[in-house]
């Protein structure tokens, strides 16, 4: 189903990557902003982890996992943070301020109880945006975008980015403990740790 589906994400993706540009250019990508919400980050806030959802329950399903798709949650999308590798990536905010910043978007799950602070603050959101509205902040938006970035790039590799093209490549350098992969057409990019 994935591979089946592969359009349907990367355009998906690149909506959700025009509007989050949108974001920044009213809203400064520094950390003090990080706390800033409004209904457009509220909105795509919703958006990115419902595809980060989809896309979970997609790869386990494809990958022979017995539960029903409806009744998959975080404690079961943690799976992919083994099969997947993705505790050895950081994600690079190529346009943060004052320079480029470092996250890891699924540190968290380094932990046992398989929680998620922006997957929590989505649910919370999406169940009582009244009493959770702040929750739909900056901070939460991107580190849901950049998990959402790393599991296309660990699923696509690079072509996820620019779908259309028929020649794409990475390019990337060394570091002494790993390597920087540089993605053509993403506000992000990936260093991985060894």
């Amino acid at each position: 189903m994935i591979t089946d589906n592969f359009m349907i994400y990367a355009n998906s993706y690149s909506l959700i990557q025009k509007d989050y540009l949108e974001i920044l250019e009213y809203i400064e990508p520094t950390d003090s902003n990080l706390k800033t919400f409004s209904h457009r980050i509220y909105e795509l806030f919703l958006r990115t982890a419902t595809e980060f959802e989809n896309i979970c329950k997609e790869k386990l399903f494809d990958d022979g996992y017995k539960k029903d798709l409806k009744e998959m949650n975080i404690s079961d999308f943690k799976i992919l943070y083994e099969t997947l590798s993705l505790g050895k990536y950081e994600i690079g905010l190529k346009y943060w301020n004052p320079e480029k910043k470092y996250i890891k978007p699924f540190s968290s799950w380094d932990d046992s109880d398989g929680s998620l602070a922006w997957y929590k603050s989505y649910n919370n959101v999406k169940h009582n945006r009244i009493l959770s509205f702040k929750e739909a902040n900056l901070e939460n938006l991107t580190m849901g975008f950049a998990g959402l970035f790393l599991i296309f790039y660990r699923l696509y590799g690079h072509k996820f980015f620019n779908p259309y093209s028929s020649h794409v490549t990475g390019s990337g350098r060394g570091l002494p403990d790993g390597f920087i992969h540089i993605i053509n057409n993403s506000v992000f990019d990936i260093k991985e740790h060894k």
